[in-house]
C-alpha cells in the first residue's frame, strides 16, 4: 500500500484524493523521486512528494497533473491545494479479474479511514475524491463510512446504485465518460443483468456530467490541457460553477450538463468555512 501527497498538505484548504483502478501497482511510486524524506506510507499517513519526477500514466503522474491543473485554474495565485495519490488497496491486474474481484470491501474501508483522518487533521478543508475506472466502485462503497465534499466518477464501468441520490452521501456527485472510452461497453451490460451496475455518466443517473474532449479514451481523464482535467480541477477547487445544486432538487435536474450554478452541500457544520467566495447560498 502506498500513499503520497503532492502539494502543501499541511496548509491545504482543498484536498483531492486520486483513487485508481485496474492495473496500478505500488512499484509506480518507485519511479517518483521525492525531494524530502517520506514517513510511514499507510492509508492514514500520506507522505510528502512535492517535487517529483514521475512516469506518465502512473498514479503519481495523475496526481501531479491534477495539482498542476488546479493551480493553473485557480482564481487566486495560491489555491492551497494538495493532491493525494492513494493506493490503499491492491487493484485487480486485468479487466477480466475485476469482474470477480474481492478487493472492494477492504479498499472501501481503507479509503473511508483516510477520509476520517483527513477530516480530523484538516477539518476546514474541502475534500474531493477523484475516482477512476474500478476505483469508482471503491469510492461508491466507501461512501457508506465516509463523507467527502465531492465525488467524481471518471470512466466508470458502473456503480451499484440506480441514481446519484441513492448514494449514501451528501457529497456533490460528478461523472465523466469519454466518447472514446471502451469502458462504456461494460456499463451497457447492466441492461442485460451483467456488469457492475448503472453508468454514472448516463443522463438518467443524475450526476453532474463533466465535459470531455472529442475522442477521449479511458486513459485520458488526467491528460494535461484536456477539458476533462480542467473540469476536474475546478471541482477540486469548488470555484465558479463547479458544484451541483442541493440534493433536494437532484431528481428535478437529473442529467443537467456542465456547467450549472449551485452551492456546496448544505448540511455539514463547517460548510460556511469550506464554501469558496462567489458561490451563492440558499
Amino acid at each position: 500500500l502506498r500513499v503520497t501527497a503532492t502539494g502543501n498538505l499541511a496548509q491545504a484548504t482543498r484536498i483531492a484524493v486520486v483513487v485508481p483502478g485496474v492495473g496500478h501497482r505500488a512499484s509506480e511510486f518507485d519511479h517518483s523521486e521525492p525531494t524530502a524524506p517520506t514517513s510511514d506510507p499507510t492509508p492514514t499517513a500520506p507522505t510528502s512528494a512535492d517535487a517529483v519526477t514521475v512516469q506518465p500514466g502512473t498514479l503519481p503522474a495523475m496526481a501531479k497533473n491534477l495539482l498542476d491543473a488546479a493551480t493553473e485554474s485557480a482564481a487566486h495565485p495560491d489555491p492551497h491545494v494538495a493532491v493525494i495519490a492513494w493506493l490503499g488497496y491492491v487493484p485487480p491486474s486485468a479487466n477480466v479479474e475485476a469482474l470477480e474481484s474481492t478487493a472492494i470491501p477492504v479498499a472501501a474501508a481503507n479509503l473511508a479511514a483516510l477520509q476520517r483522518e483527513l477530516e480530523h487533521s484538516f477539518p476546514a478543508a474541502r475534500v474531493t475524491w477523484a475516482c477512476h475506472s474500478f476505483g469508482t466502485l471503491v469510492c461508491a462503497s466507501a461512501l457508506v463510512g465516509a463523507d467527502p465534499d465531492a465525488v467524481v466518477l471518471l470512466g466508470s464501468p458502473g456503480v451499484t446504485y440506480k441514481h446519484a441520490s441513492d448514494l449514501p452521501t451528501d457529497a456533490d456527485v460528478f461523472a465523466a465518460l469519454g466518447d472514446g472510452d471502451p469502458i462504456r461497453l461494460v456499463g451497457a451490460l447492466d441492461a442485460v443483468g451483467g456488469g457492475f451496475g448503472p453508468n454514472p455518466a448516463a443522463t438518467q443517473f443524475g450526476a453532474v456530467r463533466l465535459p470531455t474532449d472529442p475522442g477521449a479514451g479511458h486513459s485520458d481523464y488526467y491528460r494535461p490541457g484536456s477539458s476533462q482535467l480542467t473540469a476536474l480541477a475546478q471541482v477540486v477547487l469548488g470555484e465558479g460553477r463547479a458544484t451541483r445544486r442541493s440534493q433536494e432538487t437532484l431528481h428535478e435536474e437529473a442529467g443537467e450538463s456542465w456547467p450549472i450554478a449551485g452551492n456546496e452541500r448544505l448540511n455539514r457544520q463547517a460548510v460556511a468555512s469550506k464554501r469558496p467566495s462567489g458561490l451563492p447560498s440558499y
